[in-house]
């Protein structure tokens, strides 16, 4: 079979024009790291049935003796009538010990419940990675297209300066300094393309498209750089969805079941049971008995364990009131970035629109003949594209600080 075809086919079913949230539901799909979240979880619910499970019963055998059952065989002798005399046939059980069972259970929901934790806590991470590459490759496209414009302007500038120099009316000092202004131009738009070439490759691979798919990333239209207002319901949002308070919730409740079992350890209960019969001879009978052990709690009374769990129970409720305070700081510093971001990105604008202004009446005067100079209507170019590169920067930046915002507070 030709795998050709195939191969030429899956990379062009790779292409395609992909918004955020196109993107989002195809990283969602194709994580390995969701997947094997997905198997974890399985195998801890499968876990914590296998905790549910009681003990099978021992068969024991007993008594055969080898002068009766071995030796007439060898001896070529007839076997006596009751060559299994003696033999004990039983059935031994090893009881739970009170509250060990409740324990096990405890412990498997741990497991189950961290699972799901990190399985909710990887799915926050990949929506957060594939949201922010995909806001770094959009803002990057639109950089380097504003720088691609700056390029353009700047050997405009340049030649201007040139035929100024000619006609004596410039310095070799200004020509440098254009010379300069270009080459600056040059490296930012190098430095743009090689910072979208790595976003672009690292989204193609949370996406699993092939690096030759050809695939267009665009923006929705949404405007995510908003200042996020009242801190406070953000801060409270991200405690209360915290995946770690239901991990140790499960923990302090395993931690009580293990102090509860010690309790339980001082009422004398079985460690085995069992029912054993006795195949009766000529001159003895088959009898039925039974037998069990009970440890007797007269040395150690648990309470050092019990103590140990107690305090242990205590510093996990301290432990997530630490990791509540922690995260909640980061979300406070989060929002208060999102929002300087969010206020330069509207004065970069408002200035943009003012030299914007003053740039279309330079160049009204120019073409009505009143004005000759060139080369200011060049300089307030070059200021424009500046302020609006430094507004698309702030964009993405604020944007990025969004996407933190909602995955420390589990928003999608």
């Amino acid at each position: 079979m030709n795998f050709l075809p195939a191969l030429l086919l899956l990379a062009q079913a790779g292409g395609g024009t992909y918004t955020e949230t196109q993107a989002i539901d195809l990283a969602m799909k194709q994580s390995p790291l969701l997947t094997s979240r997905d198997l974890r979880v399985e195998e801890a619910e499968a876990l914590a049935e296998v905790a549910r499970r009681w003990n099978n019963p021992e068969l024991r055998i007993s008594g055969m003796r080898y002068g009766t059952l071995v030796d007439p065989g060898l001896d070529r002798r007839t076997y006596p009538d009751h060559p299994f005399a003696e033999t004990s046939v039983g059935l031994r059980w090893s009881p739970p010990e009170l509250g060990q069972r409740g324990t096990r259970i405890s412990e498997a929901r741990v497991r189950a419940v961290t699972a799901n934790a990190e399985k909710d806590q990887a799915r926050r991470d990949v929506l957060a990675m594939v949201r922010g590459l995909h806001a770094t490759v959009v803002g990057l496209d639109a950089q380097i297209e504003l720088a691609k414009s700056t390029v353009a302007q700047r050997q405009r500038l340049r030649d201007l300066i040139a035929r100024r120099l000619e006609q004596q009316a410039a310095t070799r000092i200004e020509k440098g300094i254009a010379d300069m202004d270009h080459l600056d131009a040059l490296t930012d738009l190098s430095e743009l393309e090689l910072k979208r070439r790595r976003a672009y490759d690292s989204l193609l691979m949370q996406l699993g498209l092939p690096a030759d798919s050809g695939a267009v990333f665009v923006s929705d239209g949404k405007d995510t750089c908003q200042p996020v207002g009242d801190v406070d319901p953000l801060a409270e949002r991200a405690t209360s969805a915290n995946p770690r308070a239901r991990v140790v919730e499960a923990e302090i409740q395993a931690t009580e079941a293990e102090r509860s079992r010690n309790w339980w350890a001082l009422i004398p209960w079985p460690s085995y049971v069992q029912a054993e019969y006795e195949l009766g001879g000529d001159a003895k009978p088959g009898y039925l008995s039974f037998s069990l052990g009970v440890p007797l709690p007269l040395f150690d009374w648990k309470s050092a364990d019990r103590r140990a769990f107690k305090a242990k129970g205590k510093s996990l409720i301290e432990e997530l009131h630490a990791e509540n305070r922690a995260l909640s700081d980061t979300v406070r510093r989060m929002a208060a970035a999102q929002k300087t971001e969010a206020g330069l990105l509207k004065r970069y604008r408002e200035s943009s629109a003012i030299v914007e202004q003053g740039l279309a009446a330079v160049k009204k005067s120019i073409e009505s003949g009143d004005s000759t100079n060139l080369y200011q209507a060049l300089q307030l170019q070059s200021r424009l594209l500046s302020a609006r590169k430094a507004a698309l920067k702030a964009e993405v930046e604020c944007k990025l600080k969004r996407i933190e915002i909602d995955r420390l507070t589990g928003t999608n």
